[in-house]
């Protein structure tokens, strides 16, 4: 499916640990895919739990020279539809939701 430009998104982090959970809202300048968004989505998630040194699993040598205990399979990134109702409050800034453009 195809997400139109002009639609309000958040795109959520979490870097794998208790309280490293981030949301922030986006509109979109063009059309992306569903799956376009997802991988978008999951990198964000990976450079968030980066900046807090911890890395995920890697299939490759990426990762071999990080200390075991830095590595987590629980590191998210996801999208989901902008809802005023639900987002609002984690998406504020000071006098409200700002949409950084993507």
């Amino acid at each position: 499916m195809i997400i139109k430009a002009g639609t309000k998104i958040v795109i959520a982090t979490y870097a794998g640990l208790g309280g490293t959970d981030n949301m922030a809202a986006y509109i979109l300048q063009e059309d992306w895919s569903e799956d376009q968004l997802s991988d978008y989505a999951w990198q964000e998630g990976v450079q968030w739990a980066e900046s807090y040194g911890i890395y995920p699993p890697s299939e490759n040598d990426e990762y071999d020279d990080i200390d075991p205990e830095n590595i987590s399979e629980h590191i998210e990134g996801w999208w989901e539809l902008y809802d005023e109702l639900k987002h609002s409050g984690k998406c504020s800034f000071g006098s409200g939701v700002e949409f950084h453009p993507l």
